[in-house]
């Protein structure tokens, strides 16, 4: 795209130098420009095939002409050359077999070879092309914060643990897994995805909780080192197994959008990741305990602690209070979730200045629109005079619909070249009337280079479309505007021709909208398993329905956040709900695991439940503070998706961490749980 000079003969050289360079990239088709836009002209009984504008002018005058020319051809402007003359575009067509993503990025490269050697104002846009740049920059973002991610993780644990050592051991188990789980990915040939760059990041703030717990149950334990490692083994590796599982659940639950390989792959990996974390935590910790040990007697947060104490015994003195507060917060937080916008935008996720963005809201407020759409007629005869005439209205309608920008058929050019072969006359630009017209009209428009009407009409596959460009008002209103047009599409059937939309702008908003359905199926699978899990390992249904009430209320508050936040509920974040519900529900098991060993020794119910609660309030603290602490790096990146899910996870974490250690004491000594004190 150009915009400076455009109408001086240096400017239209350029035009016309760099469409001919493009055009010469291995992988482009072709490449079309206000220079080298073809037309049709009658000329006695014969047409002319030429560049609209004519000859590359060499003095003002010819560009006044050149100029007047284009700007009144209704097929150039909005397309190739912006309504106020001041900027242009280059279409370039690529071959199909150059969609695959590794030849995708050789081509990318190419012409932003070509783009960067020209001395003109470009910008480079399209959907292949931004798939390359947006997953370049993404990887290469991802890379720097998981080293941030690591630092960061070091010093809080450090300062957390009391030493260094533990931190890096913790830190180094997770990377441990980290390498595991790449490794396999690469044996398997399995590429990174946009979504799957977080893995790293995700199983490296995961992963080291696991850790953690058997550090700190180690330096609670008694006697040599060796019995101590064999005591923190013998009590956390239950727990940090079933923790594990839900929370690879809550990832696994991403595979019900079992047809979006990118969740697929993100959800399957991620789970492998955390798993292995466990998995590398129990086969590393116990060496490295038992060869170093860890400095320090114990985690001290003595006036948290003494604060939590009060807490805990006016909670279990009185539950119907506590649980009552926490009834009306969470009918509050309710209501404030519900206001939370669905709504969502094809183009959100890069600052307003990304030169991503900065192409198409020039395409938004120069062109005509930025979200490209079809109406593809499938089947019948592309010369029918019926299915034009059916076309043309199509056309009328959409110019007619709010939101809907430029509109191209082929209805437009047939008429054009029937006036050329005509000889000119504007009484005669209307449609033919019969088919070996309009075949003849095909025929002849076959010899401009190139065709103009092949992006319309495809013979050999009884293809004919509207090429539409939509403005970017949100995927409601997007959606809003296709079922306006559906509907009257549907009204107007035209025997013999099925007929459909497609493109961008129609697919996103609707994939979307699907990828919001299945996050909702989604979270309904994780939520049942994990309660399953709770109602089998803990023999008791109680505690599993029990499990749902502080493990629900994390999501409320994230809902609610987003909703304070301004940020939307949709396709992209809808993925966090089924992974937060899984890392919420950790702080429980480890509370109730707790509570199921007092029991086993023998406690009174009200006993056990405050001293399970004195035995994990220090390490759910820690966990959750670095959890936190990891999540908390992801508001770095230029990126919407790690930004919200950032901003979502620590919510979820912290809410999660007020409800187990706040609300389930109360929840456990309260008539819910008296049927357990026996």
């Amino acid at each position: 795209m150009l915009d400076h000079d455009l109408f001086t003969v240096a400017g239209l050289e350029r035009v016309h130098g760099l469409t001919r360079k493009l055009r010469a990239v291995e992988g482009v088709e072709s490449a079309v420009s206000i220079t080298t836009v073809q037309g049709v002209w009658g000329v006695g009984d014969a047409l002319e095939v030429a560049p609209v504008m004519g000859p590359l002018p060499t003095d003002a005058a010819g560009i006044a002409a050149a100029r007047a020319r284009l700007m009144q051809d209704d097929a150039v402007v909005g397309t190739l050359l912006a309504a106020d003359g001041g900027a242009c575009v280059i279409h370039v067509r690529i071959f199909e077999d150059y969609t695959a993503p590794k030849k995708r990025a050789a081509l990318h490269d190419r012409v932003a070879a070509v783009l960067a050697d020209s001395d003109a104002e470009t910008l480079l846009g399209g959907f292949p092309m931004v798939r390359v740049q947006y997953s370049r920059e993404m990887l290469g973002q991802i890379g720097r914060l998981l080293l941030v991610v690591a630092l960061v993780l070091v010093v809080v644990l450090a300062l957390l643990l009391g030493g260094l050592w533990p931190a890096l051991l913790t830190v180094g188990i997770v990377a441990v897994a980290n390498v595991w789980t790449h490794g396999i990915m690469g044996a398997v040939g399995q590429p990174f995805t946009i979504l799957s760059m977080l893995t790293p990041i995700i199983v490296m703030v995961v992963g080291v909780a696991d850790s953690v717990h058997v550090l700190l149950a180690f330096r609670r334990a008694v006697g040599t080192r060796a019995e101590r490692v064999a005591e923190a083994i013998r009590i956390t590796a239950g727990p940090t197994a079933l923790t594990s599982a839900t929370t690879a659940v809550g990832f696994l639950a991403l595979l019900t959008a079992w047809d979006i390989e990118m969740l697929r792959v993100y959800g399957l990996y991620t789970a492998l990741g955390v798993v292995l974390a466990w998995v590398a935590t129990m086969l590393l910790a116990p060496p490295l305990l038992s060869l170093f040990g860890a400095p320090g007697d114990r985690l001290t947060l003595p006036r948290l602690h003494s604060w939590m104490d009060a807490y805990v015994a006016r909670a279990m003195a009185r539950p119907g209070r506590v649980i009552a507060g926490w009834a009306v917060a969470g009918l509050a937080l309710i209501l404030l979730a519900a206001t939370v916008s669905t709504d969502a935008r094809i183009l959100d996720g890069l600052p307003i200045d990304h030169p991503i963005m900065q192409t198409y809201r020039l395409m938004e407020d120069r062109f005509g629109g930025s979200l490209p759409m079809q109406v593809v007629y499938d089947g019948g005869d592309p010369a029918d005079p019926d299915l034009l005439r059916h076309i043309q209205a199509t056309v009328e309608r959409l110019e007619s619909i709010d939101g809907v920008g430029l509109v191209h058929g082929p209805d437009r050019f047939v008429r054009r070249f029937r006036r050329a072969l005509m000889g000119g006359a504007e009484e005669e630009e209307r449609l033919p009337d019969t088919v070996e017209d309009i075949a003849e009209i095909y025929a002849a428009a076959s010899f401009s280079d190139p065709n103009v009407l092949e992006d319309f009409v495809a013979e050999d596959d009884g293809l004919t479309r509207i090429r539409v460009l939509l403005h970017e008002r949100g995927a409601h209103a997007v959606i809003a505007t296709q079922d306006a047009l559906i509907a009257d599409l549907n009204s107007r059937p035209l025997d013999g021709v099925r007929i459909g939309l497609a493109g961008t702008a129609y697919i996103a908003p609707r994939a979307w909208r699907l990828l919001q359905g299945r996050m909702l199926w989604g979270l309904a699978l994780a939520v049942g398993v994990i309660t399953l899990i709770f109602g089998v390992l803990f023999r008791s249904p109680t505690l599993a329905l029990l499990s749902l009430i502080p493990n629900l209320f994390p999501l409320v508050a994230v809902l609610a956040a987003m909703a304070l936040l301004d940020i939307e509920a949709k396709g992209n974040n809808a993925v966090i709900f089924s992974i937060a519900y899984g890392v919420a529900v950790d702080d429980t098991i480890h509370l109730l695991a707790q509570l199921r060993r007092h029991r086993g020794l023998g406690l009174p119910w009200a006993e056990a439940v405050a001293a399970a609660h004195r035995d994990v309030r220090g390490a759910l603290t820690v966990t959750s503070i670095v959890l936190a602490a990891g999540f908390c790096v992801l508001l770095l990146s230029t990126f919407e998706f790690p930004v919200t899910l950032g901003v979502q996870m620590v919510v979820a974490v912290a809410a999660a961490l007020a409800a187990d250690l706040l609300l389930v004491p109360a929840l456990l000594v309260s008539g819910l749980c008296r049927s357990q004190s026996g």
